[in-house]
């Protein structure tokens, strides 16, 4: 700490001699910010190593990109002062791009995959005891807890798995997809947009846009972009979804599901005409394959009731909704199925 308390006023001196004689994002620059950000982190500064170290990664990743040894070292140290500021899911995320150029460039046995790749879990397993203490601390038991009991160990096994699959994995893509769907569950819209991208990108690539678990993020998808507002690009996602399972598997629970999401889109969007068309048909194929017991179809009862009374027709609502409890009263036993989950 000695040493770098001496070396920061040259450090800081140096960083704004080359920013006024190479310019802001010169190789140079970043390299001064990399030594001025590792002096600040030596000297538990990690507010501040962050932003000279964020700048530094900014740089080389525009000039080098990520697949180079100076990135990855300014993303490793970026990550340790993460962690030492107790962001410790980014520093994971930081780690496990440096832990894949490593591997990329000295092989999966080496000593520095096993170095950093160690450096990696125990981030992870920081980040699990810290996500505990704090949902403990602060007395949440419902949103915490589902936070933590599926949220968390979803997203600890999605780094683990990327770090070792690489980020265009099949089995990075199916902990993107279920974490998506657990990011819905407690309204992080913006994090299951992100995970459910990922999750259809890479499964459109390896499956082909005709598969099933395609189809599945895609359909989650859409669900996370109409939450965002995104309402025109859930519609699109849900009606490409309605055509390949209806050509796929006509009447299904899968093409019902698909066809409630249409007439949801359609209502975020103010058609609500064309939203009961799609609750109706829905509706239709949902009884039809699970009968009157089936909890889906109360919701969808439930969504036609609301259709039918913002157009004005209240005694339609009304019979439509007493379908609905009538479908309740027949499962006491069991609450309502959330709408956005996904078959």
């Amino acid at each position: 700490q000695e040493d770098s308390a001496t070396a920061i006023p040259w450090l800081e001196d140096s960083l704004d001699i080359r920013k006024n004689r190479l310019g802001e994002e010169h190789l140079e620059t970043a390299k001064a910010y990399l030594h001025l950000g590792e002096a600040n982190l030596n000297m538990n500064s990690p507010p501040i190593a962050i932003d000279l170290l964020k700048r530094c990664v900014v740089i080389r990743t525009r000039h080098l990109g990520d697949n180079t040894a100076d990135t990855a070292e300014a993303q490793r140290l970026l990550a340790k002062a993460y962690a030492a500021q107790g962001i410790y899911l980014e520093s994971a995320m930081l780690y496990k791009k440096a832990v894949d150029y490593a591997r990329q460039n000295f092989g999966a046995d080496s000593a520095i995959v096993r170095e950093w790749e160690l450096e990696l879990e125990q981030i992870l397993a920081r980040e699990g005891t810290t996500a505990a203490r704090n949902d403990s601390d602060n007395g949440k038991p419902n949103e915490s807890s589902n936070s933590l009991v599926i949220v968390r160990p979803l997203e600890v096994q999605l780094l683990k798995s990327q770090a070792k699959h690489g980020i265009n994995s099949l089995g990075a893509a199916q902990y993107c997809h279920e974490l998506g769907q657990a990011y819905l569950d407690i309204q992080n819209i913006h994090g299951a947009v992100k995970v459910l991208e990922s999750a259809s990108s890479v499964r459109s690539g390896a499956l082909g846009d005709m598969h099933e678990d395609t189809l599945a993020s895609m359909l989650a998808l859409g669900i996370a972009y109409r939450a965002s507002g995104r309402v025109e690009e859930a519609l699109n996602l849900h009606e490409k979804v309605y055509d390949v399972r209806f050509s796929s598997y006509g009447e299904s629970s899968e093409t019902a599901c698909a066809a409630h999401q249409v007439g949801l889109d359609h209502a975020a969007l103010g058609q609500l005409s064309e939203g009961l068309h799609w609750y109706r048909r829905s509706a239709s194929i949902e009884q039809s394959i699970c009968g009157e017991k089936s909890l889906v179809l109360a919701d969808l009862y439930e969504d036609v009731s609301k259709a039918l009374k913002q157009l004005g027709d209240v005694n339609g609502s009304l019979t439509w909704m007493e379908r609905s409890t009538r479908v309740h009263e027949l499962n006491t036993s069991h609450p309502p199925t959330p709408s956005h989950v996904v078959p």
